[in-house]
């Protein structure tokens, strides 16, 4: 395999990662549809509800998610899902969930991208509106519509878009602050996943600090460069955000970052400047996954390097 081969392949694996939400976002539907017709119902509180109702409240949220990847292309994610239903579910259950979800994925779409909130509240504010349009329609297409039915159906599908608000508002109140405690691993992946698009959205923060570092492999030329000796090091950082509100704030990106070189003078021993990027980024990724971080690091605003990051890293 040359070379470019591989690259084309590693584009391909990373395009594949992007869409990862998008994928579950359609096979989801398929399959809590494939579950109506095929799953014996359930009995809660005296009304019957298809078993996939207790995971069709996920699906606004990963829809949510879809559309971080892919934008306004998630209108054809949905479209692709209804088509998969055909062949999973049968033309009476399709045709009752095509129309339901056109109708609800709509308006869930539409607020989802109008609201100018948090990620969390977009989430929590897109599912109050859809889910109740979803289960209503859905119901009277099957002809299955009573009032007690209906909101019990709303009520199990609100539990997971509340769920995971409350799970992305506290990872969004942690990262403010940079001091809450680290959260499971499948929480910081709902709301770290990098989105498929031509652009991207950058902050940048700068900050400086004293450190001495040695070039032992100096060439004869610049002999004077391998003992140890003193430089201002200057740190400009890019991290990418995912929406016009800035889930990553200017100051407190900037004074966490501070933070990690508060002990003292620098001894940064051989490290070159590259090496103190590549070093700093691996604390970036740690604290947030997935996103493209470029850095720049120079010896007294005078000489330097500019590494990029990508978030599929």
């Amino acid at each position: 395999m040359t070379h470019d081969h591989l690259r084309y392949l590693k584009l391909f694996l990373c395009g594949l990662a992007n869409l990862k939400w998008t994928a579950t976002y359609v096979l989801s539907i398929a399959a809590i549809n494939w579950s109506v017709g095929n799953v014996p119902l359930l009995l809660v509180f005296g009304i019957e509800l298809p078993p996939g109702l207790l995971l069709a409240g996920a699906v606004f949220v990963l829809r949510d998610f879809s559309q971080q990847e892919i934008g306004h292309w998630v209108l054809a994610a949905t479209a692709a899902a209804s088509v998969l239903s055909y062949f999973t579910a049968g033309f009476d259950i399709a045709a009752a969930s095509t129309l339901a979800f056109v109708v609800s994925e709509t308006v869930d779409w539409a607020v989802f991208t109008l609201t100018r909130r948090r990620l969390s509240q977009r989430i929590l504010i897109s599912s109050a509106i859809s889910v109740p349009i979803d289960t209503t329609v859905f119901y009277w297409a099957r002809d299955i519509a009573s009032p007690s039915g209906i909101a019990l159906g709303i009520a199990v599908k609100m539990l997971a878009s509340v769920g995971i608000w409350l799970w992305l508002r506290r990872r969004e109140q942690g990262q403010q602050s940079y001091g809450a405690p680290a959260l499971p691993w499948w929480t910081t992946a709902l709301s770290a996943t990098p989105r498929a698009r031509s652009s991207h959205r950058m902050i940048w923060v700068s900050f400086s600090r004293i450190g001495f570092h040695a070039y032992p492999g100096a060439p004869a030329t610049t002999a004077y460069l391998r003992p140890q000796h003193r430089h201002k090091f200057w740190f400009r950082v890019w991290i990418e955000v995912w929406h016009d509100d800035r889930e990553i704030e200017f100051h407190a990106f900037l004074e966490w970052l501070e933070s990690l070189y508060d002990r003292g003078r620098l001894q940064l021993n051989d490290q070159s400047c590259e090496a103190i990027a590549d070093h700093l980024h691996q604390l970036i990724s740690t604290a947030h996954p997935g996103r493209r971080v470029w850095i720049e690091v120079s010896e007294d605003g005078e000489n330097g390097c500019f590494t990029t990051y990508e978030g599929c890293r």
